[in-house]
């Protein structure tokens, strides 16, 4: 949703920024809901991002993990990548938009 209403490449969201821990069954979203799961007021920021940038903030709200990590990244559907738990702390690997790999000083 923040994806399409940005009119962006890809979006992403932290843990923290939703509330609650309920599983929702299957079955469409709504706004309703989406709105519910975030108890302040949450804005839509658009920017343009160095795929270097995108890697390295992903890597920063991975780095908690295997804990529960309060920013870790919900991605929207056109962004998609790996987490290698071999590395300490934990990074992304093979980062894609759009199943495209990013590029470093390509921007998004």
């Amino acid at each position: 949703i923040m994806e399409d209403e940005a009119e962006a490449d890809f979006a992403v969201l932290g843990a923290a920024a939703i509330a609650g821990k309920e599983v929702k069954p299957p079955g469409a979203v709504t706004i309703g809901d989406v709105f519910g799961w975030f108890p302040n007021d949450t804005r839509i920021m658009k920017m343009k991002l160095k795929g270097s940038t995108i890697r390295k903030m992903l890597d920063a709200m991975v780095r908690e993990l295997p804990a529960e990590a309060p920013s870790f990244p919900h991605p929207s559907r056109s962004l998609s990548f790996t987490i290698n738990m071999i590395f300490k702390p934990p990074r992304v690997v093979d980062v894609r938009i759009k199943g495209q790999r990013i590029g470093d000083d390509d921007e998004y």
